[in-house]
């Protein structure tokens, strides 16, 4: 099993790390997929999602990281060699956090919501394992 640890979003150092995680785990055909790269540098230049993302490491090696968007979505990466029950339950449970912690500041109810590629079966079984639950809604 891998030893990892995780920590906050601290700047463009990060950011680069984050970028190089997409580039060398997505297979060609996704690497657009959202988040792309112009995704990651637009929506990590907000100060709400900085402070909403969270960083997985195996050693000095990032192998995931998940953040919540301004609309409450769960976005998340992980490396497949790097693929545990523990990892997948440690970013579901900081984006339930991250959930929490704007509804007190908000003082309203939210969800935390996901999304994936309809044919990404492994990604919906993690989410639904998690207790995320299909919705009728499709893009």
């Amino acid at each position: 099993m891998i030893n990892l640890t995780n920590r906050s979003y601290a700047g463009e150092e990060d950011l680069q790390s984050m970028i190089d995680l997409l580039i060398a785990i997505r297979p060609p055909e996704r690497i657009s997929d959202f988040p792309s790269i112009v995704d990651l540098h637009e929506i990590l230049a907000l100060r709400e999602v900085q402070d909403n993302t969270r960083l997985w490491f195996a050693g000095d090696r990032m192998v995931g990281f998940a953040f919540v968007d301004l609309y409450d979505n769960l976005r998340f990466e992980i490396d497949p060699q790097a693929v545990n029950p523990d990892i997948e339950l440690e970013m579901v449970n900081w984006g339930v956090e991250c959930i929490r912690r704007a509804m007190q500041e908000r003082g309203e109810s939210l969800t935390l919501d996901a999304s994936c590629q309809a044919d990404d079966a492994g990604q919906i079984a993690m989410l639904e394992r998690h207790g995320f639950e299909r919705q009728e809604i499709r893009s």
